[in-house]
Formats: structure tokens, sequence, C-alpha cells
């Protein structure tokens, strides 16, 4: 339903953007609906803190960092 019918990017997709915005080491990877909207939620090593990067599922846009 949060996808509309749009075609989603793939994970590769979202890693390579949230890589991108913050180049740090990519943990995993996570499907997840976020205010409605489906993304992608990239779990990355920066420095020594993980921290979560959200991808538009559709779009590809880096939502937070």
């Amino acid at each position: 339903a949060a996808l509309a019918g749009a075609t989603p990017i793939t994970p590769a997709a979202a890693i390579t953007a949230a890589w991108n915005a913050n180049q740090g080491d990519v943990l995993r990877v996570e499907p997840s609906v976020n205010q409605g909207r489906a993304v992608y939620e990239v779990r990355m090593l920066l420095g020594n803190r993980e921290r979560t990067v959200k991808v538009n599922a559709v779009t590809g846009a880096v939502s937070s960092t």
C-alpha cells in the first residue's frame, strides 16, 4: 500500500544512495514504512557510531542521516 503502484528502487540502490550521502560502512538494509512512505533503513557505521539512514524506496532520496 505504501508504494501505491510505484516501482521501488532496489536495496543495492538504497545502499548506494546512503553511502553517497555518508560514506560509512554499511551494516544492513531493511525495508520499512516511515510516516506512510516506503523507505529502506540503511544501518551504517559512521566513525565509531551506528546510524540509520532512511532512503525513499521510490525516489532514492536520502530523507535522514
